[in-house]
């Protein structure tokens, strides 16, 4: 299976739209333009990181590939089930969410709602926002608009995560996830009806002496 897709047609790009202010990361030279080709492709084609996230409750699509391209500035995710049922739509396009901040080292994890046939995004940006979209798989069968994916997107902004420097995002469920932080505290984000997240912190107290 290659990794693009057979047509630009099935190449759906949605702009994140940023919490406030904040400017893009992305690094340009003087007069606004990449120099480099050879940088140019390997931005836009080679993952930073990457992995396959399999739903264990709905079978169709069941597996999705998720790439973070651009210098962290796009994320890439697509159905890549290779045994299909006869009777199972195809699942052909491909979603890249554009930041206006690059994504965090680690901090990309996907999860399945058990009563919803969705899938459920997590990025955590350099700013340290949090962002989470909820997918109708549809949107992986016919083209969404840009609009329709944003309306199942929601922004969680917290001191902890900006200040923490998060190191690693791991999801315990679709309300809940728990980031690890680089001076060892943890984060855990509860998630309400609303798509409101809550925030939890812990660290470690120190040893008595």
């Amino acid at each position: 299976m290659s990794l693009e897709a057979s047509s630009s047609t099935f190449i759906v790009n949605i702009r994140v739209p940023p919490p406030n202010s904040r400017t893009s990361h992305r690094r340009h030279n003087a007069d606004g333009k990449d120099t480099d080709e050879e940088n140019v492709f390997a931005l836009k084609n080679l993952a930073s990181s990457s992995t396959i996230f399999r739903r264990r409750v709905h079978a169709s699509p069941r597996s999705f590939l998720w790439r973070v391209l651009e210098d962290g500035l796009v994320l890439s995710v697509r159905a890549v089930d290779v045994f299909r049922q006869d009777v199972s739509p195809e699942a052909p396009y491909i979603l890249n969410f554009h930041f206006p901040s690059s994504i965090q080292q680690s901090c990309v994890a996907l999860a399945e709602p058990e009563n919803n046939d969705a899938l459920c995004i997590f990025v955590i940006d350099q700013a340290g926002n949090l962002y989470s979209f909820t997918l109708r798989t549809d949107n992986f069968r016919r083209r969404a608009s840009d609009s329709s994916v944003k309306d199942g997107c929601s922004v969680f902004s917290s001191q902890s995560l900006s200040n923490g420097q998060p190191l690693r995002l791991v999801v315990a469920s679709a309300d809940r996830i728990l980031v690890t932080l680089r001076d060892g505290g943890l984060v855990r984000l509860d998630r309400n009806t609303t798509g409101d997240c809550k925030a939890s912190f812990f660290t470690e107290s120190p040893s008595a002496c």
